[in-house]
């Protein structure tokens, strides 16, 4: 197996080149704006009185969620360019925020039942997801809270409305 080489010990022709290929990446999926740098540092290491140069390559993107297929695309292009070299951080990625348009929720394990489910939502309904922890004492009010609005407004909300409790054990 070759050793990994590191972007800092590529001559400036090297790394000229490789981010041009990446920026020609970036170019062809519409991605231009996105964040390429070139960072250089120097690491002082006083007890050994030594100073060594290190230099690292970083292109980072964060896309809304409706673009995941994009962020996905786009990385695994990037992701030949870059294999074996150490110092490339390439974090292209996208992320659900307001407003984004939902994705089915898929493998969840229930509590009860062995098989695992999506969650899908359907126009009309309101879902609450809660996040708790079974070792979390100050999680178990709002779930007892929870529990009782679905009880006492069970009649006006009928089945439009989902309260989701999410263990993060």
């Amino acid at each position: 197996m070759s050793e990994a080489k590191e972007f800092a010990k590529m001559s400036s022709s090297e790394q000229k080149d490789l981010i041009q290929k990446i920026g020609a990446v970036l170019k062809e999926n519409g991605l231009e704006d996105t964040d390429v740098t070139i960072m250089t540092q120097d690491v002082c290491n006083l007890s050994n009185n030594t100073v060594d140069k290190e230099i690292s390559l970083n292109v980072k993107k964060e896309m809304p969620a409706a673009q995941t297929d994009l962020a996905k695309r786009v990385t695994e292009a990037i992701k030949p360019l870059v294999d074996g070299i150490k110092g490339c951080d390439i974090s292209i990625s996208s992320k659900v925020g307001a407003g984004d348009p939902y994705s089915t929720i898929t493998d969840v394990m229930p509590i009860k039942g062995e098989e695992k489910i999506n969650l899908e939502h359907k126009e009309g309904e309101v879902w609450l997801v809660d996040f708790w922890a079974t070792w979390c004492p100050p999680c178990q009010k709002p779930m007892a809270h929870n529990q009782e609005m679905l009880e006492k407004r069970a009649a006006d909300w009928g089945s439009n409305v989902r309260i989701i409790g999410i263990s993060i054990d």
